[in-house]
């Protein structure tokens, strides 16, 4: 059992940071960098690095900041825990910069530069995490979002230049853990490590 523990401890660290459906608890820095090269032929650039940040009891004790920074790109959350009621997290959501909706045409495996563009986005969103079923063993947590994007293109790509859009967008996880407890129990315990199942779906509404 703790063999596998160990092997799950390192495909999590091994594997990107998880997209979570409830204000993150626990306080994190971390610093990720990544670049992908082409064997042949010409390729888009394909690297990237950015610092995330989770930052729990700020300011206030129900006050979470969460940020990602890139170099030209943020993505930020404040999250008031207990926002809505004792069961319900709300969250503003502030990101934007560049290249973010830039587009890369590859066909046949070739890059097409002609066929291509960089485009700049930005966005503000407002997010609810609610806990459905507080006194089970296995809470349903489902999250909910909406907000408005405007993207920046190069003329010709789109009939505006900036073009405004509004979003909704749904997911949730059904599990007993945050991905730190089950990991935490799967390394100290010899009994089966807890499920965790997350499901998503989204629903762009734009005009």
């Amino acid at each position: 059992m703790k063999q596998f523990g160990r092997a799950l401890l390192w495909l999590t660290l091994l594997a990107p940071i998880p997209g979570f459906t409830q204000i993150d608890p626990i306080k994190r820095d971390l610093i990720q960098l990544g670049y992908n090269q082409a064997f042949e032929g010409h390729a888009p650039f394909a690297g990237y690095a950015f610092f995330y940040h989770n930052q729990p009891d700020f300011l206030r004790t129900n006050l979470t900041l969460r940020l990602a920074v890139a170099p030209v790109y943020l993505d930020s959350e404040f999250g008031f825990v207990g926002g809505l009621g004792p069961h319900t997290d709300f969250a503003i959501g502030l990101a934007g910069g560049d290249f973010a909706d830039s587009y890369n045409e590859i066909s046949g495996g070739t890059f097409l530069p002609n066929e291509s563009f960089i485009g700049h986005g930005g966005e503000i969103s407002a997010r609810v995490y609610h806990l459905f079923n507080p006194a089970d063993q296995i809470p349903l947590k489902p999250a909910f979002q909406a907000g408005c994007r405007a993207d920046v293109v190069p003329p010709g790509i789109a009939a505006q230049n900036v073009s405004p859009s509004h979003f909704l967008k749904s997911g949730g996880l059904a599990g007993t853990r945050t991905l730190d407890q089950c990991l935490k129990r799967a390394l100290t315990t010899t009994q089966n490590p807890l499920f965790i199942a997350i499901f998503h779906f989204s629903m762009d509404i734009c005009h």
